[in-house]
């Protein structure tokens, strides 16, 4: 859903805020921030049918809230209920290709869009991840191979001098999110929901606390050393298994 006008959408940006702080500034919360993060934005923004209502959308957004700051499991079980019956929707629901391609290429999403394109080629098509079909990518993945120390290239380390990223700003992000477009990354939200979240001015000064937090982050990123633990999630890449014309599958 998008971010609900008034009091809901103001309670959501300083939480986002205090997520991105904990990592950049505690010891204790910053090996499991991140992945907070992560999993904060989707569960709270799913939206609870196709075709709810902004009233609909501040009920259970701070509904939500509350599951949250009290550690209540009904936030996951209420989720997962809600992908359940999408799931079966969108099957059962016959969408007009023609219609989808306009809609998105008026918002500006023109990779979304030429999926419809593409659609009859059959390059959109994926297999479901199968024990099977996992047992098949695995034996397309080469095997791993011995060091050889010929292959090596024996260089003095190239330090670039941390200074140069403090150009990384408050101003930067904010500026940089107006002309960004794009589908969800690691936290399912696309570029129109952070673009809300970090420069719509009717938020207060949220915006600017979260532009400001989001700009700690990468050079906390860029100078010192992260354990890989602590931000798997950010780095994380889900693979599909495409179909091939004859049924196959198409390693990527």
């Amino acid at each position: 859903m998008q971010i609900p006008r008034g009091k809901a959408g103001k309670t959501l940006i300083p939480k986002v805020s205090c997520l991105i702080r904990l990592f950049n500034s505690s010891k204790r919360r910053d090996p499991v921030a991140i992945h907070m993060l992560q999993v904060f934005l989707p569960l709270l923004l799913q939206k609870p049918s196709l075709k709810s209502n902004n009233r609909e959308h501040i009920k259970y957004l701070d509904k939500r809230m509350e599951w949250w700051k009290h550690r209540k499991l009904e936030l996951i079980s209420e989720c997962e209920a809600i992908q359940e019956r999408l799931q079966t929707s969108f099957k059962t629901k016959k969408r007009s290709d023609q219609k989808a391609f306009c809609r998105l290429m008026v918002q500006g999403q023109v990779k979304k869009a030429l999926r419809f394109v593409d659609h009859a080629s059959d390059i959109d098509r994926k297999h479901d991840l199968t024990t099977d079909i996992k047992k098949k990518l695995k034996e397309k993945h080469p095997k791993a191979a011995e060091l050889k120390q010929s292959a090596i290239i024996d260089k003095p380390e190239t330090k670039t001098d941390r200074v140069i990223f403090e150009n990384i700003t408050q101003d930067e992000i904010a500026s940089n999110t107006k002309n960004l477009l794009g589908s969800g990354g690691p936290t399912q939200i696309d570029m129109d929901t952070w673009r809300e979240m970090i420069c719509l001015k009717s938020r207060g000064t949220h915006p600017q606390t979260l532009a400001d937090k989001i700009a700690t982050l990468p050079r906390r990123l860029a100078t010192n050393t992260i354990p890989h633990d602590y931000i798997s999630t950010l780095i994380a890449c889900r693979l599909g298994p495409p179909k091939k014309k004859d049924n196959g599958i198409r390693y990527q």
